[in-house]
């Protein structure tokens, strides 16, 4: 069993990229792929088939994932990351990881308490 199942939220100009670099790795297992655009989830459906599908970021949280990976608009990270780490998952949120540095604050809290990871997304310092 791989070390890492995730899901990805968000698959339109950046969360392609972050599927297919997590696709590659061999300790981790890209479980479930999150976006609003129907085509988009079907072109992520025909590449990856073993990925399930969602509109709804909420049907990850009775999937057995360890994290997420955020790459929806910046207006939509502090909500659901907040959710996504309530619901015990770590979370990878693309930048500016929130709006504003009370909802930052906040996320860094709910991840301490929860003995959670939480990383924003640098091109290139992660990858």
């Amino acid at each position: 069993m791989p070390e890492l199942r995730l899901a990805v939220i968000g698959c339109g100009y950046w969360g392609p990229n972050l599927i297919r670099n997590f696709v590659r790795l061999s300790n981790t297992e890209v479980v479930a792929v999150v976006d609003l655009d129907e085509e988009r989830l079907g072109v992520i459906a025909q590449r990856y088939p073993s990925v399930v599908t969602t509109r709804d970021y909420r049907d990850l949280f009775s999937m057995d994932l360890n994290a997420v990976v955020l790459a929806t608009p910046p207006a939509t990270h502090f909500r659901i990351a907040r959710d996504c780490l309530t619901h015990g998952l770590s979370a990878l949120i693309e930048k500016p990881m929130t709006l504003k540095s009370s909802d930052a604050r906040q996320l860094i809290e709910i991840a301490e308490k929860n003995n959670l990871t939480l990383m924003a997304g640098h091109t290139f310092e992660y990858n």
